[in-house]
């Protein structure tokens, strides 16, 4: 197969053929359709050979993924020379719930025209990113992760301060007030990301070091109403937060994450609130 032969030189017979194996092998008629659409407002930068390529590579991927996730959780893919970054983006699309980085020398535009299409059929895709970097060794690929693991805490308290506080809806009407209203999220946001980490990473820190003696009283009635473990250490009340969020807290389930813990930090300041008023958290 002639590497460089484009998918819009291909009569209309073949277009169709190629597209129905695509649709097929990504189980997927809408990716199909943005492969399509991409094609044909960007004539000069689908190749046949690269999509079967991508699409081979794809499925084999995706399978394996899907399989070591039945053993342990799969956070995060990397797409080393990835070129166009096409194969990056579709398993972005496939795996919502993984960090997919896509890694190469420089950043093509045929990747950007690629996320767009995505964009454009309503998915934002904001689980893939590209990372422009120069890897010839081992160390410095571990090197390019430790930097791209650096840079994904801004992107995690980013989507805390966005989705959790939801700062997109402050209603404030003049742009001293906005800023207020954001520094202070700012911080809520940073702090549930402290208490997410420091969780994980040091459990065994007295749950004081980041909970106020109220809402360590409050987790305290909760525990004794559900007849759980008391929540002595930063662990204990950090993973309470989170069963207040949703989280089920089972003995195969991963940490949890930052949405669980801003799902619970807003229930427990409700609480909170309601034991405040009582007067007297001890007697509940």
């Amino acid at each position: 197969m002639d590497p460089n032969v484009m998918v819009q030189w291909l009569d209309s017979e073949l277009q169709e053929l190629l597209w129905a194996y695509v649709a097929e092998t990504a189980h997927s008629e809408e990716v199909a359709d943005i492969l399509r659409a991409v094609s044909q407002e960007h004539p000069d930068y689908l190749r046949v050979k690269e999509l079967f390529e991508t699409m081979e590579a794809y499925r084999r991927i995706g399978q394996e993924v899907y399989a070591r996730r039945r053993e342990r959780r799969v956070d995060s893919a990397y797409d080393l020379a990835c070129g166009h970054g096409l194969l990056g983006i579709l398993l972005a699309w496939r795996l919502r719930s993984v960090e997919v980085v896509c890694v190469d020398l420089e950043r093509r535009v045929a990747f950007d025209h690629y996320l767009e299409g995505v964009r454009r059929a309503g998915v934002e895709l904001s689980n893939v990113r590209f990372v422009e970097a120069d890897i010839t060794t081992a160390e410095q690929a571990e090197q390019c992760l430790e930097w791209y693991c650096l840079r994904w805490r801004l992107e995690d308290w980013h989507r805390v301060l966005k989705s959790g506080c939801q700062i997109d809806a402050l209603g404030d009407e003049t742009a001293e007030r906005l800023q207020r209203g954001i520094a202070i999220n700012a911080v809520i946001a940073w702090r549930i990301m402290l208490m997410t980490l420091l969780g994980r990473a040091c459990p065994e820190l007295p749950a004081g070091v980041l909970l106020s003696d109220l809402e360590i009283k409050v987790l305290q009635a909760y525990a004794r109403k559900k007849n759980i473990k008391q929540p002595t250490h930063l662990g204990d009340a950090v993973r309470l937060v989170a069963r207040l969020g949703g989280y089920l807290c089972r003995n195969h389930d991963p940490p949890p994450g930052h949405q669980l813990i801003w799902q619970g930090y807003t229930v427990l300041q409700t609480l909170c609130e309601g034991f405040s008023l009582k007067g007297d958290p001890d007697s509940s």
